[in-house]
């Protein structure tokens, strides 16, 4: 990824979440399509499920919040800081919720 990219992502980050008309409800609604979808195939609860451009964590903090194990990644780290303020309802506190720039981190 070039400077410039990393850059815009980097000062778009505070403010990514303003393109929705309503990020919680965003979050919530993407939640429910995407694990309706994974459900079909994957029908074991809570799956691992690692989102390597998460970028303000909207789908990471959604699949949390269903109570599944969420490794979130992203080469922003200013994206990944956003996400892990989470949503105004507290989502990133969500204990199976791990988000990092640097690395994944293994579970054990």
């Amino acid at each position: 990824m070039t400077h410039e990219i990393l850059d815009f992502y980097e000062s778009l980050a505070d403010y990514y979440h303003l393109i929705f008309e309503d990020w919680d409800r965003s979050i919530h609604q993407q939640a429910k399509v995407l694990d309706l979808l994974i459900s079909r195939e994957l029908p074991g609860r809570p799956l691992k499920i690692l989102d390597c451009a998460c970028g303000i964590g909207t789908q990471a903090l959604g699949f949390a919040s269903l109570g599944h194990q969420v490794v979130a990644s992203d080469l922003s780290a200013t994206e990944v800081r956003r996400a892990e303020k989470g949503s105004p309802d507290s989502l990133a506190k969500h204990q199976v919720l791990r988000i990092r720039h640097d690395k994944v981190e293994r579970d054990s």
